[in-house]
């Protein structure tokens, strides 16, 4: 619909909403800033994934450390039975009943992180604690954790082999 202006002479469109170009160049600057924070919201759960299993690790090198350092059995008890909640490392305690020597305890959870049992690359069962001999050695035989983030398929696996020495690398997470 055109208006003419009687005083001009000129004729000029009326304004009745938004072009067929406007209105695509809308949904395609949608569409993009959507992808790309759907990307950054991935890389901040794959970054906390990577930062809890290696949190983990280091937990693992320490109390095996300690234990060889120390000459006696170090424990690494997860906190409720599962790593993602915290855990303490203790020195003469086996069992984790709650004595001997806390060297190190760590209380708030891993944020966002869930170990996941029994399904895929996960293990049967979670491992109520672990326990290095004066020698450095994981007792009890090669022990594994996977860690997941709610709603990935993506997580970290820790392997401790009987040497003691724990590992991490990328699984699928079959349970997420």
């Amino acid at each position: 619909m055109f208006f003419c202006s009687q005083e001009r002479g000129a004729c000029r469109r009326a304004a009745r909403g938004f072009t067929l170009v406007e209105a695509v160049v809308v949904i395609l600057l949608t569409a993009v800033l959507a992808a790309f924070s759907l990307s950054v919201v991935e890389m901040v759960q794959q970054n906390r994934i990577i930062s809890g299993a290696g949190e983990v690790v280091s937990a693992l090198g320490l109390a095996r450390g300690e234990a060889i350092l120390r000459r006696t059995r170090v424990s690494l008890c997860p906190m409720d039975g599962e790593v993602t909640k915290g855990w303490r490392i203790v020195a003469d305690d086996p069992e984790c009943k709650g004595g001997g020597t806390v060297l190190f305890s760590r209380k708030e959870p891993l944020k966002a992180i869930f170990s996941c049992v029994g399904q895929g690359e996960c293990p049967a069962s979670a491992p109520s604690k672990f326990v290095f001999n004066p020698m450095g050695r994981l007792e009890g035989g090669a022990a594994a954790v996977v860690l997941c983030v709610a709603q990935r398929i993506e997580g970290r696996r820790i392997d401790v082999g009987r040497g003691g020495q724990a590992k991490s690398r990328s699984v699928l997470c079959s349970n997420a």
